[in-house]
């Protein structure tokens, strides 16, 4: 029994056990962004979202410099719902895929887990 306890301890404090339990939690990699039919993709080296306990961080990289952005986002794990303050979309197999009207054209962007 102490084995275990002192296990779970060692998974707990190493973070491990979030890695387990709360798999989600991870960088993702922008594959595919539009608005409308314009491809917004190729106006970036690289786009990523990395999903943490308390928030998110998403990162942009441009020929001119970079971008960061944090804010907070709502995960529903039943039904892969997810959420941020900007748009609402769903997490389910290792791909995040998020969407908003804006204007007439919506925007709709894939990343996928590293």
């Amino acid at each position: 029994m102490n084995f275990f306890v002192s296990l779970l301890c060692t998974l707990y404090f190493s973070g491990s056990i979030t890695d387990v339990t709360k798999p989600y939690l991870s960088t993702y990699t922008c594959e595919y962004m539009a608005l409308g039919e314009q491809n917004l993709l190729d106006e970036f080296e690289r786009v990523t979202i990395e999903l943490k306990k308390d928030g998110y961080v998403l990162r942009a990289k441009t020929k001119g410099g970079k971008y960061e952005r944090e804010g907070t986002y709502t995960y529903c794990e039943e039904t892969g719902e997810f959420a941020t303050e900007y748009a609402v979309g769903m997490l389910e197999n290792g791909e995040l895929t998020f969407g908003r009207q804006i204007g007439d054209r919506y925007f709709f962007a894939r990343f996928v887990g590293n």
